[in-house]
């Protein structure tokens, strides 16, 4: 199990843009320090969710490229930690 506001499987930060509906029920209700639209993913080895991004609020980030888990990291230009 693993949090989004802390690191995707190659190792970089989860950016704070991304989303999954996941996310929002499997989060912990009542923790002040998780934000519960960046809670937890499962199995992010085995990742099988349908995310979007809060920028664009579309599957695919502002310039076009699809929102994922290893997609969505700091090689894109619109990418925050």
């Amino acid at each position: 199990m693993t949090y989004l506001n802390s690191r995707a499987p190659s190792g970089h930060r989860i950016c704070r843009h991304l989303r999954a509906k996941e996310m929002f029920y499997t989060s912990v209700a009542g923790n002040a320090g998780v934000d519960p639209g960046r809670a937890k993913v499962i199995d992010p080895e085995l990742d099988d969710h349908h995310y979007w991004c809060t920028k664009s609020c579309r599957p695919r980030g502002p310039f076009g490229d699809e929102a994922c888990l290893e997609g969505c990291s700091p090689e894109r230009r619109c990418y925050e930690a």
